[in-house]
């Protein structure tokens, strides 16, 4: 546990931690505080539709895995894509 502690507090004080992303005022901070919300939402809800699809029958766990992980992929790359605008 005490290591855990100490990876927080040196994260807390790195100048490139991810607090510091979040809370830029720069680009970065901008993508970052708009994509990841975003992302998060979606990939939760594929996940579910994923899940379902294979309860249901429609298709196996290894084609389920195949298209969560391609349907990651293009979101990622079209929220990049529309967020560097």
């Amino acid at each position: 546990m005490r290591r855990g502690h100490a990876l927080a507090l040196a994260m807390m004080r790195s100048p490139s931690s991810p607090k510091n992303l979040f809370t830029s005022l720069g680009p970065g901070g901008s993508v970052v505080r708009r994509l990841l919300p975003a992302a998060a939402a979606i990939l939760v809800a594929l996940a579910f539709l994923r899940y379902q699809g294979e309860q249901h029958g429609l298709y196996g766990t290894k084609v389920g895995i195949l298209l969560i992980t391609v349907a990651a992929i293009g979101l990622i790359g079209g929220l990049l894509w529309y967020f560097a605008d």
